[in-house]
Parts: C-alpha cells; sequence; structure tokens
C-alpha cells in the first residue's frame, strides 16, 4: 500500500492542484501505478480541506500582507487571495481576522475550476 506523507513533503506542494499533488505522490512511491482518478484526487482534495479546517487554529495573519492589503485597497485597487483552501473557510477566516471586507468577492479557491 501507499506510505504516509510527511507532512514536509505535502507543504512543499503548495499551492499546485489537487489532482497534480496525487499523481505525483503516487508516482512516488508506485511508479507503476495508473494515473489518479477524478475520484481519487477529489477524495484527497476532501482530506486537505478537512485538515486545515481543523487546524486552522494554528494559522496566524502575516502582519506586513496585511498592511499591503490595507494600503492597497485603501487606494480602491481591488484585491484578491488565490488559495488551495476552500472557498467557505477563507472566508470564516478572513472574518475572524477582520479582513472580510478587504475581499468582497474575490477568492480563487482550491474549488474553481480554472481548466474552462
Amino acid at each position: 500500500g501507499l506510505q504516509p506523507v510527511p507532512i514536509e513533503r505535502h507543504m512543499s506542494m503548495a499551492g499546485h492542484r489537487p489532482s497534480f499533488i496525487v499523481t505525483q505522490l503516487m508516482a512516488e512511491q508506485k511508479p507503476e501505478a495508473s494515473p489518479a482518478s477524478s475520484e481519487l484526487c477529489q477524495a484527497y482534495h476532501n482530506l486537505v480541506v478537512e485538515y486545515f479546517e481543523k487546524n486552522s487554529h494554528l494559522a496566524t495573519p502575516i502582519q506586513s500582507i496585511i498592511d499591503v492589503a490595507k494600503m492597497v485597497h485603501s487606494k480602491n485597487i481591488p484585491v484578491a487571495i488565490a488559495t488551495t483552501g476552500g472557498r467557505n473557510n477563507t472566508y470564516a477566516k478572513l472574518e475572524a481576522v477582520g479582513l472580510r471586507s478587504l475581499f468582497p468577492d474575490h477568492v480563487i479557491s482550491s474549488e474553481e475550476d480554472l481548466d474552462t
């Protein structure tokens, strides 16, 4: 079977689509395996979202990024977030740290289908 993937290895692929990550990890452990199915990729995505939702309390805002976002926003320049996290979780975290108003409809999440 497949071996657990160290969190460091997983984090090294942050920002990639779940299908890429699953395919890459499978190739590393089982080069003879067929390409990852969409169901497997979706299951992986769901596990990642669940992990980050359970551990999101460990994340802390980066003040310099917040300062830049506020400065740009104050000049009426739209600001966006691109994240591998889920849309609802991202908006909840922005709300929790008082930044939701900076990104009213400007979150591109892992749930987006950017290929079409």
